[in-house]
């Protein structure tokens, strides 16, 4: 999972930036979402605790600490989350577009 932005008034916006890849959190591996969720959840409020990421190619573990948002822990930050699709698509849609024809390709793939 890639940071896709961290906002200013986040918790940990000093010590992670967009584009940053989360590997592990308290010594961890977390390879998804809900992997990273379940960790997260672990983890007392205020209380600083280790993350591993890649930044620039280079892996580093930096110290962080979540914040409760509503029932959930979060560390203040939206994330980007890539897939490896077995299979290439390509669409060509002229000059179709909008919401309607976005749907229509999903259901299509």
């Amino acid at each position: 999972m890639t940071i896709a932005e961290v906002p200013d008034d986040s918790p940990n916006s000093v010590v992670l930036q967009a584009g940053d890849e989360i590997l592990s959190v308290a010594g961890k591996p977390v390879a998804t979402d809900g992997a990273l969720r379940a960790e997260l959840a672990r983890q007392t409020p205020q209380v600083p605790f280790n993350v591993g990421i890649r930044r620039s190619g280079g892996e580093r573990t930096v110290s962080i600490k979540t914040v409760e948002r509503g029932e959930r822990r979060v560390i203040g930050v939206f994330l980007s989350i890539d897939y490896d699709l077995p299979v290439k698509v390509t669409i060509n849609a002229g000059g179709v577009g909008g919401p309607s024809a976005g749907l229509m390709f999903g259901l299509a793939i």
